[in-house]
């Protein structure tokens, strides 16, 4: 399933039940089989700690493909608890093709991004040269602080598959919130040297 229009990431319902081993959810699969990083000795975790604990199942390498999927032209996208913990950090990559300020450097060999050879009517992404070139990659990364306020908060110890998905949909909802808009934007603006 290709992401909906300008979003940089998404949950992917129809795969996820589509692909159920259980009939129901393969990511509710993968949660009941890593339930003890939702266990504490006797208090629930707090939003954030498990909004991120929901988010790294859902997310590569514990599943592959995620419940998380992330736009094609974008090579990932991480979360991770500031360090006060009262708060998520959102970061992502994008890359950038050469722009016209440095056309010139494609004569002296400087490679840049490949691209992919498309699948879909979807942009294709740009992947790493050929190896044994010298390079001059442009990436632009985002990060961005998302706030606890919209996350569910447990109200006892252990694993809640729906309150899990439920928290994984509010940080996909609050990176593309937060993200997506200046990412088009910089899209929109930034201009690919013809090849």
């Amino acid at each position: 399933m290709k992401p909906p229009a300008k979003k940089v990431v998404f949950v992917d319902e129809f795969y996820d039940r589509d692909y159920a081993s259980d009939g129901i959810s393969r990511y509710g699969a993968y949660l009941r089989d890593r339930a003890h990083l939702f266990n504490t000795a006797s208090d629930p975790l707090d939003p954030v700690d498990f909004a991120w604990t929901a988010w790294r199942i859902a997310s590569g390498p514990v599943m592959s493909p995620g419940y998380i999927r992330v736009r094609p032209d974008i090579p990932w996208v991480t979360c991770h608890p500031r360090e006060d913990r009262d708060r998520l950090v959102a970061e992502l990559e994008v890359r950038l093709p050469h722009p016209p300020q440095v056309r010139g450097l494609r004569r002296f060999g400087w490679a840049d991004w490949a691209r992919q050879r498309p699948w879909s009517d979807d942009p294709s992404p740009y992947v790493e040269p050929e190896e044994n070139r010298s390079t001059l990659l442009f990436t632009a990364r985002f990060v961005a602080e998302l706030p606890a306020e919209g996350l569910p908060a447990p109200q006892r110890p252990g694993v809640n598959v729906g309150m899990a998905k439920a928290a994984v949909r509010e940080i996909c909802h609050q990176i593309n919130s937060a993200v997506a808009p200046d990412l088009n934007r910089l899209l929109a603006g930034w201009r690919e040297v013809p090849r």
